[in-house]
């Protein structure tokens, strides 16, 4: 699994990544094995106070990203791109792939896209908060942290793909990671004291879970990683 964390600095280390630790670097790990993908600082250009919330990853010189910053992230080349987009770097270029406000996301901190997946032209999201409050143009009410939801670039139309309370998760359930890969989902959660899944019990924040559509199954436990709030697994790209 590929992964983004909540928070950085030397109080959330990465097991066998060598400091220091940023909330906008991408590691992995191979079922085995922790490693840093890339540092985004450095490799990438973004600023100090950049936080990836949501990744795609298509291979080491091409890669979707979203950020959680209310106030905006200064990308190179695209100047400050706000927390409901999502931006796509390819080989040592930025461009905006996603504007949230043609699925009616207006920048409140709500409607920061926190999740993201891409596939045939399609983009798959989930949002920081819910509620009536926060709604996506296209999409009947209610609303959900905890759905996803979709964005057809070629017919630019806004859906929703995944509603949660009726896949068995709680009302508390918050997803914060992303990807669908061969009809199956596989999510993290953003919740301090875990969330309750159907036939798993409480899952942590640093792990992520499966699901086929039919049961849901844990799928990385984040050993290593504490469960404390720096280090919830808040990005995801299962490859």
């Amino acid at each position: 699994v590929h992964f983004s964390l909540i928070g950085g600095g030397n109080s959330n280390p990465v097991p066998e990544v060598a400091a220091p630790y940023d909330d906008a670097d991408v590691y992995s790990n191979d079922g085995t094995n922790y490693g840093r993908l890339v540092d985004a600082n450095v490799a990438l250009g973004l600023p100090g106070n950049a936080d990836v919330d949501g990744l795609h990853w298509v291979d080491a010189d091409t890669f979707y990203l979203s950020f959680n910053l209310d106030g905006g992230t200064a990308v190179p080349g695209l100047g400050t791109v706000q927390d409901e987009d999502v931006v796509l770097y390819d080989a040592g270029t930025w461009s905006l792939f996603f504007d949230g406000s043609v699925c009616g996301l207006d920048g409140v901190n709500g409607q920061d896209v926190d999740a993201i997946h891409i596939e045939g032209g399609v983009l798959y999201f989930s949002t920081l908060g819910g509620g009536n409050k926060n709604p996506v143009a296209g999409v009947t009410k209610p609303y959900d942290d905890a759905d996803v939801y979709t964005w057809n670039q070629g017919a630019a139309s806004c859906g929703r793909a995944l509603d949660a309370s009726e896949n068995g998760l709680p009302n508390g359930a918050d997803i914060d990671g992303l990807t669908l890969k061969g009809g199956t989902w596989y999510v993290s959660f953003n919740a301090n004291n875990g969330t309750s899944v159907p036939g798993i019990g409480t899952v942590q924040d640093e792990a992520v879970v499966a699901y086929d559509g039919t049961a849901w199954s844990l799928y990385f436990a984040g050993s290593g990683l504490n469960g404390t709030n720096g280090q919830d697994v808040d990005a995801i790209h299962v490859p």
